[in-house]
């Protein structure tokens, strides 16, 4: 079975010199929640669910990931340009392998969310809390065309397991499919690809559906300013864009507490400023963060990088 258990309010501790983050998060349940209609709203949604991970063969622990966020993000200051509210609805937590389960559940949240007119941004979770966010998406919006802007070492495009069974490296392939049975057109984005981490058949997948990319190597090279094109591009030609970040895009030193660390990976002050320009837009209706494994981080690390992304959103949204 799959549920969404409630976040202890303990999680969400900090320093009381505000405004933090810690001091306006109202933990609440889903079905419970009040918003005003004077302000604009986010929930945070944990996805505690590594199976993705498990039957890709990538190091287990992301199930771990959303607790560490919010302890990590807890004591972040919040510059607010508007009124804000923040709401923490609880994790999606996956049980007895049932991944398919665990993403329609998911999904189910983050259409409610979309209903009540607040933004969710979720924490993972191995890389297959995409298609079950986007499913919520999708379910939510059907009539909108969403594009994706993913941060990522992979392209996540592989052929799915016997049975049609999803990992963490299928969801994009399954959402453009989703996209081809509903007649909508697939607009992924991918950033930080490593070429050592993809094979050629992968690089044939995403020509054959059109998605464009953005090489590790020339962000390296070039800094932000090698996306600005492709990140232009999407804005100017969709009204909603759903972002989501794989902390395995950055370097291993900035970043070993992934399933897949990356030693030729991103700097954090590659991203940042890309995520600021997409939540600046006033097109992004969904956030997440995947692929956070505790177990294998240093000192924290991954985490505080990984709240340091959310502080970059939650700066240029709000």
């Amino acid at each position: 079975m799959t549920d969404l258990t409630p976040t202890l309010p303990d999680l969400w501790q900090g320093r009381d010199d505000g405004p933090r983050l810690h001091q306006l998060v109202q933990c609440t349940e889903l079905s419970r929640l009040k918003r005003s209609h004077e302000a604009r709203a986010i929930a945070f949604v944990g996805f505690a669910c590594d199976e993705g991970v498990k039957r890709n063969q990538g190091r287990l622990g992301a199930a771990e990931g959303p607790d560490a966020i919010r302890r990590a993000a807890a004591n972040m200051p919040l510059h607010l340009h508007r009124k804000m509210e923040f709401y923490d609805v609880g994790t999606v937590r996956g049980i007895d392998g049932d991944l398919e389960r665990s993403q329609a559940r998911l999904g189910e949240v983050i259409a409610h969310l979309h209903a009540s007119n607040v933004l969710p941004i979720v924490f993972g979770g191995g890389h297959e809390v995409a298609f079950g966010h986007y499913q919520g998406i999708a379910k939510a919006r059907p009539d909108l065309s969403c594009a994706i802007v993913n941060f990522d070492a992979h392209f996540d495009l592989r052929p799915l397991l016997p049975q049609q069974k999803g990992s963490s490296g299928t969801s994009f392939l399954q959402i453009a499919e989703h996209c081809k049975s509903v007649g909508k057109d697939f607009s992924y984005t991918c950033l930080g690809i490593q070429e050592g981490s993809n094979t050629t058949a992968l690089f044939e997948q995403a020509k054959r559906l059109d998605v464009n990319y953005v090489m590790a190597d020339a962000i390296h090279a070039q800094g932000s300013k090698a996306c600005h094109k492709a990140i232009q591009n999407v804005l100017k030609n969709h009204d909603a864009v759903y972002v989501t970040l794989c902390m395995d895009v950055f370097a291993a030193a900035f970043a070993p507490g992934v399933s897949a660390p990356q030693p030729l990976g991103l700097y954090p002050m590659h991203v940042a400023p890309l995520i600021k320009e997409l939540a600046q837009s006033g097109k992004v209706i969904g956030f997440d963060i995947a692929e956070l494994s505790p177990k294998y981080d240093q000192g924290d690390m991954t985490a505080r990088l990984a709240a340091a992304m959310l502080f970059s959103f939650l700066w240029a949204y709000s």
